[in-house]
Formats: C-alpha cells, sequence, structure tokens
C-alpha cells in the first residue's frame, strides 16, 4: 500500500487508499493516507457484515464535507473514518445482495437518544407519582434503557446518582445520562443479547411477597443462585451479573419479566425488572407497588 501511494502521489498529491478489503486484516480495517511526503494511518476495527455497498462513495462525501467546514486533511479523513464505520455498524440489509452502508446512523442515534432521554424522565416521574419508596433496595435503584445497537454502557441511558428512596417516594439528582449506569447497564446489554427488544431494566428489593405477587400478575419469573456461579466470573467486577442473568434466561428458555436472587456474601437479594422501554418498565414496577402494602 505505502509503495502505491508513493506511485500514486506526489508532495502536491495526496492519496488515500482503503484497507476494507485486506485479507491479511482479519480483526483490522486499516485506511493509508499518503500526504505531503508522510504516511498516516486510520486503523479501526472490522465489522463483520456484507452490508457494505457505498463505503467509498459516503467516505470520500465526508472528507470533502469535514474540508468544505474548514478542517485539515488528516483531520477530515480521521472523522470521515468514524462517519464510515458508524454508517457500517447500522449498514441495512435489503434484497438479497449487498445492503448499503447508513450514513444517517449518527442522526437517527442522537434522535433516538433525545428519545430515550424523555422517555427515561417520564418512566421516572410515573414511578415517583406511584410512590415506589417501598421496593427500592438498600443499595439503591436505577432505571437504565440501552440504544438499540448498545455495545457497552455508554450506549445506555441511566441515573448517575441512582434512584434513591425518600420515605414512600423517590428522588434523583440530576438527569439521567448515558453511561450513567454501570450496574444496570450489564443487565439490560445481557438481556439485548437474548432479546434485541427487551432494552431496559430496573432493580428493585427481593422479597418472598414481591415474588408472589409478580406471579399473581402473571409476570414471567426467572431466577440465578450465586453460590452455583464460577469462580473465574465472581473474580471480575461485572461478570457475576453477566452470568447471573444470563443463567435465569437460558433455565426460562427465554427472557422473563422479573429475575431474582437472594443474595449472598456481601450482596443483598435483587429483584430485577426487565421490559422493552422505560414506559413497559415502569408500568410492570407500579403493578406490583400496588399490591405491595
Amino acid at each position: 500500500m505505502k509503495k502505491a501511494a508513493r506511485l500514486l502521489g506526489s508532495r502536491k498529491r495526496s492519496v488515500l487508499l482503503k484497507g476494507g478489503h485486506l485479507k491479511s486484516e482479519r480483526k483490522k480495517s486499516p485506511d493509508l493516507l499518503f500526504h505531503k511526503g508522510k504516511f498516516h494511518i486510520f486503523e479501526s476495527e472490522r465489522i463483520p457484515t456484507r452490508n457494505t455497498h457505498g463505503t467509498g462513495c459516503v467516505l470520500s462525501s465526508a472528507i470533502a464535507a469535514s474540508l468544505a467546514k474548514g478542517a485539515d486533511l488528516i483531520d477530515a479523513v480521521g472523522s470521515a473514518k468514524n462517519f464510515i464505520m458508524e454508517s457500517i455498524r447500522h449498514s441495512h440489509r435489503i434484497g438479497k445482495g449487498v445492503g448499503p452502508v447508513n450514513p444517517f446512523a449518527g442522526t437517527q442515534i442522537d434522535a433516538e437518544k433525545y428519545r430515550l432521554l424523555l422517555d427515561t424522565e417520564r418512566a421516572f416521574e410515573e414511578l415517583k407519582s406511584a410512590r415506589i419508596g417501598p421496593l427500592i433496595p438498600e443499595i439503591q435503584s436505577n432505571l437504565a434503557t440501552a440504544l438499540e445497537n448498545a455495545r457497552d454502557k455508554e450506549g445506555v441511558i441511566g441515573f448517575p446518582s441512582r434512584i434513591i428512596c425518600t420515605g414512600e417516594s423517590i428522588t434523583a439528582f440530576g438527569r439521567p445520562v448515558f453511561g450513567g449506569s454501570a450496574h444496570v447497564a450489564r443487565i439490560a446489554l445481557t438481556v439485548m443479547h437474548y432479546e434485541a427488544k427487551m432494552r431496559s431494566s430496573m432493580n428493585i428489593r427481593y422479597s418472598r411477597d414481591i415474588i408472589h405477587t409478580c406471579k399473581r400478575l402473571g409476570f414471567k419469573i426467572g431466577s440465578f443462585d450465586r453460590k452455583e456461579e464460577p469462580k473465574r466470573t465472581s473474580r471480575r467486577e461485572g461478570l457475576s451479573l453477566e452470568w447471573g442473568v444470563s443463567k435465569a434466561i437460558e433455565k426460562c428458555g427465554s427472557v422473563p419479566d422479573i429475575i431474582y436472587d437472594r443474595g449472598g456474601i456481601g450482596k443483598e437479594p435483587v429483584s430485577r425488572v426487565i421490559g422493552s422501554s422505560p414506559q413497559d418498565v415502569a408500568s410492570k414496577v407500579i403493578a406490583i407497588r400496588k399490591r405491595i402494602a
């Protein structure tokens, strides 16, 4: 690639060679820019999809747009590389052939983030009006919802200060933000691996009365026993909850409405309410509260 770039370019002419089709690179996708006699490599993860129609057109258009806004070439290529990666990650599977990338992905994600922010705040106000304080566990609570293609906690909205019990009511200091909940975010992300539409979760207290109430409401219930947890997962922060949620779902055969555990050494017993949206989760929690004195 460097040899080809030198042959094609010069001190006055820059060349960008895409590396998306390099067979030697299985995990990385390196692009090479030859600019003013120097090489610059732009590397990113390789996304396993066949829907890559239009990558060159979108990449060049994104570079041109950045240059028009005043960016230098190196920065323009860097931002365009990030832009095309999101376009590929959210590409469309259309028809039987190679599907197109989605250059509107960034705008759509921003719109979904705003919608989730409003939905989460509305759900919180509904929970507050229902006075669900008695359902909040000692570790406090959180309401988290993941974006459609979330891969980590940064794609999950939650309350950074958690949801706190104030008598029979609840409060939260500050608005929900993306990346605001590591704990409950793991639940939503794990559940999504089994059923993509189930993206929201909230942790509440565990008690026999609460579980019996959930059964009377017709909720599907799953559980896991921390005593069965392998040592390799219990030693690493975060893996314990992922293991437990996965265990409960696999035992149920599908994603349940409630996943609980009876705790362990240093671990409070907790119930997790699972739903497709903040409103779905809130409605389930409110239904439980109405039947718990």
